[in-house]
């Protein structure tokens, strides 16, 4: 039992269960008793069905141990296989403070509701425990414990001192995610437990290697899943390989179109895995192969209470994990790949989705960033303060189709760095102009000489975002907000008061734009590397300041750094804005930029 220290010598005394919660859900659990519950079962618990389960369930009545963190992929079963089996085994058993925390406010409420509450009626027992407990909407007290769940922005979710066994769901969808905070809630209690379980988040902006679950799982034991080759016996983990290793998934290489495309039917066809040994595994065999597994540490230095544990698609036993569809999957990509490049936003993505979802691994990205040549390299025939639309050949190209000319702004402490560029309906665009401002009549100026339709502007810069406010408001214009994290739009918009907190508040409303700086910064990067179908263009002998400020930032892991030796990036901003504009005002498309209304508030 997990109980108090005051409690602890009195539980030793006590006769402990002595079958694992696998077992004991194995002879309990009927979702037959459930029609509506969701899972693929319908009758009796069936433990060997994901057996990688089983030892992980183990861990939560094994006094030894104090934390377990499984990293998995986007599917798992870790919800119903160590969450549930666990809450309806210490309702029934084992009673103890439980806490269950995920992400948000609705997966919590649904999880309640649909997954532990209806999950509860499988085992007679608890359900005639439930009947008879107080239950409310994120908390349920039984007659001799309590079971609370609640997500990391609820006012109430870490009232009560402590807890026993703390289940975390999806932890590294969990703002400020930290196992610390976990630790001190458990510390009451001498033989606390937590287990985390997670994907990694792909859409995280942050270095893979710093995912709060890959982070968790290498301070454990590193256990993977070892399986004996058919042939030799000797231990082997499936993982992806590839045509670049001799062992591994497999498919024929020849399953290509004249295109030299992957041709996904021949690909599903031919699909197989290679072991070390050399061993073919067809796809009927995947699933037995598995379940000869078994749990192998890999970290020898790992505390001796913190087990950890990695687990990939392959030995799930869905139709979306057979060797078919992954390697499918993988070929649909790489097919992205020879459509674009292996630099193309659409493509790293994807392939970053792939790595995280289906194979539950770190993902290394490559350096991304954009060299001085290559913004000299889109110097075009046009001077500086000329517009591409009417100079030649480029006037022939663009006759008939409309123009917008945008001025784009980063406000520092002491100037005003602006860039204007002309962009022409479809996405193609020329550099007419940049320059660096101390007055903000002098950057007014420049909107009324080069005619610009629309003015956006950085306003992150806390000491002179008043100043920002109150020019939109008199001349005209937008404020823009970079999003430090992913959202789930890649821009949206908001009214704000420009005068809140002064003589003037209420009188007016601005709107606003914030943006994910992720989705711009890459787009903008293929534009001018060329692996775009867009023509974005500079002028004639473009000065150094401009092309090396546009270059200064790489992309590393998915997080925008300044490259070293390249202090100032204020222009590379400017041109970001500039895309964001044009996407807004319907100049230039993307699908990832498909925003058919974003949601409007009060700031």
């Amino acid at each position: 039992m997990r109980v108090s220290l005051g409690r602890a010598v009195q539980s030793w005394m006590q006769p402990k269960p002595d079958e694992p919660i696998w077992a004991w859900a194995r002879d309990n659990v009927d979702f037959g008793r459930i029609p509506s519950y969701d899972t693929p079962l319908h009758g009796p618990y069936d433990p060997d069905l994901i057996p990688q389960w089983k030892e992980i369930s183990e861990n939560d009545t094994d006094l030894s141990i104090r934390e377990c963190w499984v990293v998995k992929p986007s599917r798992g079963g870790g919800s119903e296989n160590a969450f549930c089996n666990g809450i309806r085994y210490h309702v029934a058993v084992d009673p103890a403070p439980l806490f269950y925390l995920s992400a948000d406010q609705r997966s919590v409420e649904e999880f309640m509701e649909h997954r532990i509450k209806l999950g509860l009626r499988a085992v007679p027992e608890c359900a005639a425990k439930l009947s008879r407990a107080r239950a409310v909407e994120h908390w349920i007290k039984f007659e001799d414990m309590m079971l609370v769940t609640h997500w990391p922005k609820s006012k109430t979710a870490f009232k009560q001192s402590g807890w026993a066994v703390i289940y975390a769901d999806e932890w590294s969808l969990v703002q400020g995610a930290s196992a610390t905070m976990l630790r001190k809630r458990a510390s009451t209690y001498a033989m606390s437990y937590i287990c985390g379980i997670s994907s990694m988040d792909p859409n995280a902006k942050r270095a893979s290697r710093d995912d709060p679950i890959l982070l968790e799982f290498k301070h454990g034991d590193q256990r993977e899943w070892m399986m004996s080759d058919p042939k030799t016996g000797n231990l082997f983990k499936w993982e992806l390989g590839g045509e670049d290793f001799t062992y591994g998934l497999k498919w024929d290489n020849a399953a290509k179109d004249d295109a030299g495309l992957w041709i996904l039917d021949s690909v599903k066809e031919s699909a197989h895995y290679v072991t070390p040994d050399g061993t073919r595994i067809n796809e009927s065999a995947r699933m037995t192969v598995t379940r000869t597994g078994e749990w192998i540490p890999q970290n020898p230095d790992a505390p001796a209470a913190v087990r950890s544990y990695h687990l990939n698609a392959f030995g799930l036993p869905f139709s979306d994990c057979s060797f078919p569809e992954i390697a499918a999957t993988w070929c649909r990509i790489d097919n992205l790949r020879e459509m674009t490049s292996e630099h193309s936003v659409e493509y790293r993505t994807q392939l970053k989705a792939f790595v995280y979802e289906y194979l539950a691994e770190e993902w290394r990205d490559k350096a991304s960033r954009t060299e001085e040549s290559e913004v000299r390299d889109r110097e075009a025939l046009y001077n500086k303060g000329e517009l591409v639309s009417e100079v030649e050949p480029y006037a022939n190209i663009h006759v008939g189709k409309k123009i917008l000319v945008l001025l784009t702004a980063d406000v520092q402490k002491a100037n005003i760095w602006c860039v204007v560029r002309e962009w022409i309906d479809g996405g193609d665009s020329g550099l007419i102009d940049w320059r660096s401002v101390i007055l903000w009549e002098d950057f007014e100026k420049l909107a009324q000489e080069v005619g610009a339709a629309q003015v956006y502007i950085d306003a992150r810069y806390k000491l002179r975002r008043q100043e920002v406010f109150e020019y939109c408001a008199e001349w005209g214009g937008f404020p823009t907000f970079g999003a430090d994290s992913r959202i789930s739009l890649a821009y949206s918009q908001r009214l704000i008061d420009p005068f809140e907190g002064k003589s003037g508040q209420g009188t007016h409303s601005l709107t606003s734009y914030t943006f994910d700086t992720d989705i711009f910064k890459s787009l903008l990067r293929d534009m001018i590397t060329g692996h775009s179908p867009r023509a974005w263009m500079v002028y004639r002998n473009i000065e150094r300041e401009y092309y090396r400020q546009v270059a200064s930032e790489e992309r590393v892991e998915g997080v925008w750094v300044l490259r070293h030796g390249y202090p100032n990036n204020h222009l590379w901003d400017c041109e970001v804005l500039q895309l964001l504009g044009a996407t807004i005002e319907g100049f230039y498309y993307h699908e990832w930029l498909a925003n058919e209304e974003s949601e409007e508030g009060n700031g």
